[in-house]
């Protein structure tokens, strides 16, 4: 990924529980891509799923489970579109949600 995936809180998004998170990068044709979905915050569920897959199992679990956090009415065109024609974004996504819920934010003290 040229740019790394950033959520961008709007206006419309400060009273939704879905916040926007937008990749943008250049191709291999060299154009420019822009790419915006909205998720919910992963729940306990979502993160036990996680936990419990299989390396061979692991991104298609990490797509199930962004099909479950994405907004509902946009469900449709990240499984079937982008997904399916911009498959490392499932791991671009994946790692922008869990960073913004603190994944990744604890270092060991002295």
């Amino acid at each position: 990924m040229a740019e790394e995936t950033k959520g961008k809180l709007t206006e419309s998004s400060k009273g939704s529980k879905y916040k926007p998170f937008t990749s943008k990068y250049d191709d291999f044709d060299e154009k420019e891509v822009e790419i915006t979905h909205h998720f919910r915050k992963p729940g306990r569920k979502e993160l036990i799923t996680l936990s419990k897959a299989t390396k061979a199992k692991q991104f298609d679990t990490l797509s199930k489970v962004l099909g479950h956090m994405v907004d509902p009415k946009e469900k449709n065109e990240l499984l079937t579109t982008t997904l399916e024609e911009e498959p490392m974004l499932v791991l671009a996504f994946a790692e922008a949600i869990m960073q913004r819920c603190g994944h990744g934010s604890v270092e060991l003290g002295n």
